[in-house]
């Protein structure tokens, strides 16, 4: 491990052991995100993020990552942290290029170590105050009839993220088999959420008749295997999986949102999934805890923003007009 902050960091090891064809940008990164991140929507960001390190690498005239150091690691940091991106984009980009070089420390040992990480590259505090864009009941209503009336499918999507809080990635990679039906008739749902963690999800009535329809629309049964949402296009017989992916859904919502009237604000999936939680809350249905595991959040404090949210709510409320008769 290096001990003087502009040792130059060496590749070479790693192109010795056949793992990379060459030593420039695009090779190191393909072979890392390849062989390194599994989760499609990590590996996306992931990418941005490094990609954007070696362009900024190339403009400082480093065009190779065996001409690193740590003190371009760090002049970089500096940089990324004074820039104008927010504190949660910077974790996660700094979050990416440590796993890089922890991975490529692997097989070429003058990468920095832990510790160096730790000290050169450690993560801002992400803590972000922007409040929830969140549907009133209204806004809720029309995007559900504008979801039912384009057809069984999008009406279950649009269900199940605004009526049981599900993250979009968390949707579209749902089996059939992720829907377990009880004793009593109700359904339970299996999600696979973040970080490999699990959870079980009940189902509302109206919740369990939209999918029931879609799954009897679609020629299916509980018990079934595959996907429960499938693709539609015309490339998805061409693909390893015909599920539906999470750009998908976002156009789908896009339309929705349009055919809704739904103007005032910006709506995502997530939208959907910050509607239901604070509904959840506003319902008394509830404490925090339940919904944290319902909502799959590894911390408490997450959570605890649903909370904020209504409590900023009722301040509003309070608000003295600006005009009093």
């Amino acid at each position: 491990m290096p001990d003087t902050p502009n040792e130059v960091l060496d590749l070479a090891p790693l192109e010795a052991a056949g793992k990379l064809e060459g030593d420039e940008w695009p090779a190191v990164l393909e072979t890392f995100l390849g062989s390194k991140i599994e989760r499609e929507n990590t590996r996306r960001a992931y990418r941005r993020h490094l990609e954007a390190l070696a362009t900024w690498c190339k403009a400082e005239g480093v065009r190779t990552p065996a001409a690193l150091s740590t003190a371009l690691l760090g002049r970089y940091r500096a940089e990324l942290l004074a820039g104008d991106v927010g504190p949660a984009t910077c974790s996660q980009a700094i979050a990416a290029i440590r796993s890089f070089v922890r991975w490529a420390r692997v097989f070429a040992p003058h990468l920095p170590g832990s510790d160096v990480l730790r000290e050169v590259f450690a993560l801002p505090r992400a803590k972000v105050e922007r409040p929830y864009s969140i549907l009133t009941p209204a806004e809720a209503g029309a995007l559900l009839d504008a979801a039912e009336a384009d057809g069984a499918k999008s009406f279950a999507l649009v269900a199940l993220m605004l009526g049981a809080g599900l993250r979009v990635s968390e949707t579209t990679a749902l089996e059939i088999r992720s829907l377990v039906e009880t004793d009593r008739g109700e359904l339970l749902v299996h999600v696979q959420g973040k970080g490999g963690c699990s959870r079980t999800v009940p189902l509302g009535k109206d919740v369990v008749d939209v999918v029931r329809a879609y799954l009897h629309a679609s020629g299916r049964s509980l018990g079934d295997g595959g996907r429960l949402f499938v693709a539609e296009d015309r490339g998805a017989t061409s693909r390893d999986t015909a599920s539906m992916t999470p750009n998908a859904v976002f156009l789908i919502l896009r339309r929705l949102v349009d055919r809704a009237g739904i103007r005032a604000k910006t709506v995502s999936p997530h939208s959907l999934r910050h509607t239901f939680a604070v509904r959840y809350l506003r319902a008394g249905r509830g404490d925090v805890a339940a919904l944290q595991k319902i909502l799959g959040h590894a911390s408490l404090t997450t959570t605890q923003r649903y909370v904020d949210h209504l409590q900023v709510d009722e301040l509003a409320e309070t608000m003295p007009a600006l005009r009093t008769t």
